[in-house]
């Protein structure tokens, strides 16, 4: 854990990774006289994980929930740390020490693609033809743009056009929130697979805004 007190952005990224998690499941144990409270969470690699959470007090189980997710949360703020300082090296050795970084050529298209194939193997069936349906709308209005070209303002796009629905009407809250939950998702397998850096999953992902809904 840190030695330091979050700060206010900080604290804001904790409440956020808090609550986009379900709460999970609250249950007796038939074994012995505990309760468990059994839950979801992205790990360190980005993989969906499932933790078992166990105590004699059936009131104690959300609160060992969120210090196992507050931990969670720290660990993940080392890493991009370590990260960063790896891209702020990159930026302070001249650039005749360092070997050109290509830029990815892969397109959305094929991005998608490889995030299904690995969803597929995560998830129950049912969600992984979910979450085929919402790339539908990915592929749709940036499929064919290559990933090393894509600005945060993407992002924005994808989500203004999925809000417009059919018929002239405005989609669902819900689909829209789907569609950037997905997009989010793919952005970050191409980054665990070092198509982009850590720093352009940000530029990508960070800044984007709800449209209007129905």
């Amino acid at each position: 854990m840190l030695n330091r007190q979050l700060t206010a952005n900080e604290m804001t990224e904790l409440m956020e990774e808090l609550n986009r998690y379900p709460v999970g499941s609250i249950y007796p144990m038939t074994r012995n006289n505990k309760y468990a409270i059994s839950f979801y969470y992205e790990g360190l690699d980005g993989k969906k994980k499932r933790k078992t959470c166990t105590d004699e007090s059936k009131d104690m189980l959300l609160t060992l929930r969120t210090t196992f997710l507050t931990n969670l949360f720290y660990e993940k703020m080392a890493l991009r740390k370590k990260e960063e300082n790896i891209e702020l090296l990159k930026e302070v050795f001249p650039k005749s020490l360092l070997k050109a970084t290509a830029k990815c050529e892969y397109t959305v298209n094929e991005a998608v693609d490889g995030y299904l194939a690995f969803h597929k193997q995560e998830v129950k069936f049912k969600t992984y033809e979910s979450e085929v349906y919402y790339t539908k709308h990915i592929k749709k209005w940036l499929g064919d743009k290559k990933i090393g070209d894509l600005k945060g303002i993407d992002y924005q796009y994808l989500l203004n056009h999925a809000a417009k629905g059919q018929d002239g009407g405005l989609a669902s809250e819900k689909l829209v929130k789907a569609v950037k939950g997905c997009y989010a998702r793919t952005i970050r397998f191409c980054k665990n697979n070092g198509w982009i850096t850590l720093n352009e999953m940000h530029e990508l992902l960070d800044g984007v805004s709800m449209p209007v809904t129905a």
